[in-house]
This record gives C-alpha cells, structure tokens and sequence, in this order.
C-alpha cells in the first residue's frame, strides 16, 4: 500500500476504520427502519425485473441483509480495535523510538 511511511500511518488508517465501522451499525438501522416506515405506507413498490415481485418480501430480505451486515461491522469494528491497539505500540526499526523511554 502507497503512502504509508511509519507504522503510525498503519495506526491511524485502522483507527480510522475502526471509527468508521463503528458508525455503520447505526445507519444501517436507521435505513432498515426508512425501508420498513416506506414499506408500511406503501410507497414502495418493486420493477419488472425485481427477484422479489412482492415489495413487502423485497423489503424483508433488504432489511435481513442489511442487519447481517450490521453485526459484520461489529465484528470488523472489534478486530480493528485489535489491530490498532497492537499497531499503536509499533515503531520504525532504527528510528529514535527504538531508545527505551521511562517516565
């Protein structure tokens, strides 16, 4: 991967992902529950082509992805929170970090 220097870049790109997937659960709640609100007042209704011709159907098997999706950033969240703990105690081999700091 480009642009990554110093195992701190690495840190901060999980950190950052961490954060991101901890913010996913909840806007695929937030669109499971407009599907459902949309559904229940009949505004939705599927095409020609649609696998599911029934939208009521349609919008279950969008809402049971999307919660399945949801505990899979979960998941994801917890192992990047992982990654970045080990991450963030990592350094360049040769650099100054490799003097042992005492406080």
């Amino acid at each position: 991967m480009s642009g990554l220097c110093d195992p701190l870049d690495a840190a901060e790109v999980a950190a950052g992902l961490c954060a991101l997937t901890g913010w996913l659960p909840q806007l695929l709640e937030q669109l499971n529950r407009w599907l459902v609100d949309q559904a229940r007042t009949g505004r939705l209704r599927t095409d020609a082509s649609s696998p599911t011709p029934d939208p009521a159907a349609a919008v279950a098997a969008v809402t049971e992805a999307l919660t399945q999706a949801g505990h899979c950033a979960q998941r994801a969240g917890h192992a990047l929170d992982g990654a970045h703990q080990h991450l963030a105690h990592l350094a360049a081999a040769g650099g100054a970090g490799d003097q042992a700091v005492h406080w």
